[in-house]
């Protein structure tokens, strides 16, 4: 590893360590300016490397550049002009390149995925690092989906270490288990689906920038390419773009938030068992008098 690539991932890593930490101690804040790390070169060549070294990085958006051809035409030399656009207001992100891959063991179903262009890629590479931090200080502990260091032997670990029985004089039935309940439930075009303005308010309560509000705003209605006919996206995060799972993982939080209101509600001072489980049935009753779904 040369030395300018040390000491831009060392930058990096102390501007994510930052947001990570100002996350954790100001759950309620938002964070007010982060439009110069974003375009500052040193990210931005950080991003480009994740980029690069990707195997998608073989494949075109919607203008036909590669990583290799990028790279043949200079690579500062693309990273300068994207800075200048940003910098300038003038970057807009172009549409995906839509194409549909095979279901695994669904003969006959596809899914739909949305390729961006080599340049939106690193763009959105860059807002991700920025974003992340500031909001994996904030998802539930127990959360496993696309997020970094967490997979789904984690997750199924998790599960295996919860559903074993603890016992209790000697009783090991249902209530001697941690979990006594199981909800097993899927999001039907979960990515396809996504509330624009559900998820863009949900953003704007920890970023305040608006700058990159704005950014990620046109990334969710870039739109489409398909056999050249062009599709407006009025919903949903597409499927291959590096800060979708992201993006789903901020829509999706609210049900972890929604869940803990109702298990596990926040109460000052020394709280009783019975009182915890009277206030959490409570706002359960209130919720579902104010029309929310509850699943118990």
């Amino acid at each position: 590893m040369d030395t300018d690539h040390q000491a831009d991932e060392a930058w990096v890593l102390g501007v994510q360590r930052k947001l990570h930490q100002w996350s954790k101690a100001n759950p309620d804040d938002q964070w007010r300016d982060m439009w110069g790390w974003l375009t500052d070169s040193r990210m931005l060549r950080h991003a480009w490397r994740r980029v690069s070294t990707n195997k998608g990085g073989r494949t075109a958006g919607v203008d036909g550049m590669t990583v290799g051809r990028i790279r043949k035409r200079g690579e500062l030399r693309f990273l300068d002009r994207l800075q200048a656009e940003l910098r300038s207001c003038a970057y807009r992100p172009s549409p995906a390149r839509r194409k549909l891959i095979p279901k695994a063991g669904k003969p006959g179903q596809f899914r739909p995925l949305g390729i961006p262009t080599v340049k939106d890629r690193v763009v959105q590479s860059a807002v991700k690092t920025l974003l992340e931090p500031i909001f994996e200080a904030q998802f539930w502990h127990v959360s496993y989906g696309f997020r970094p260091g967490r997979s789904t032997h984690g997750a199924l670990e998790h599960i295996r270490r919860a559903a074993q029985s603890h016992k209790r004089g000697g009783d090991t039935r249902r209530h001697g288990m941690p979990y006594p309940w199981v909800i097993e439930g899927d999001i039907k075009g979960c990515f396809d689906n996504i509330n624009h303005h559900y998820l863009m308010d949900r953003l704007r309560k920890r970023v305040a920038d608006q700058r990159v509000v704005r950014l990620i705003g046109q990334f969710l209605k870039a739109g489409v390419l398909t056999e050249e006919q062009f599709f407006r996206t009025e919903a949903g995060t597409p499927q291959g773009g590096i800060i979708s799972p992201l993006l789903a993982n901020i829509a999706l939080s609210a049900i972890e938030e929604r869940y803990k209101r109702w298990v596990h509600p926040d109460l000052t001072g020394r709280s009783s068992r019975q009182s915890i489980l009277s206030a959490a049935s409570g706002r359960r009753l209130w919720d579902r008098k104010a029309g929310h779904c509850v699943c118990f």
